[in-house]
């Protein structure tokens, strides 16, 4: 606890991690749509834990500036992620209904 800096790098690095191996492995849950949902919705929360800490950094570090714009890439980054994991749950969504009416039919 020498250096709170090292403890919020490595919490950030934990934490980007856990969100993008996961989002990864949600990829090969296609078959289990219920469960591949969940997961979804659950690196949601992640995602948004995430995006917390870089903002967290990101402020700590002055806001944008001329010398920041790899950090404003990486932030920019993160919520285009964010985006593309909405968008995923949406069609996920769509795609069980879609199931649950072809069922009906049968």
């Amino acid at each position: 606890m020498n250096d709170p800096q090292a403890w919020i790098g490595l919490g950030f690095a934990i934490i980007l991690t856990i969100a993008s191996l996961g989002s990864l492995g949600t990829i090969f849950l296609y078959q289990n749509r219920e469960n591949h949902r969940k997961w979804v919705s659950v690196l949601l929360i992640i995602q948004l834990i995430t995006i917390g800490f870089a903002i967290g950094i990101y402020i700590s570090l002055g806001g944008f500036g001329t010398f920041l714009w790899d950090e404003t890439l990486g932030l920019g980054l993160l919520v285009l992620a964010l985006g593309a994991q909405l968008y995923a749950r949406k069609k996920i969504k769509d795609d069980i209904e879609l199931v649950k009416s072809m069922d009906r039919i049968r």
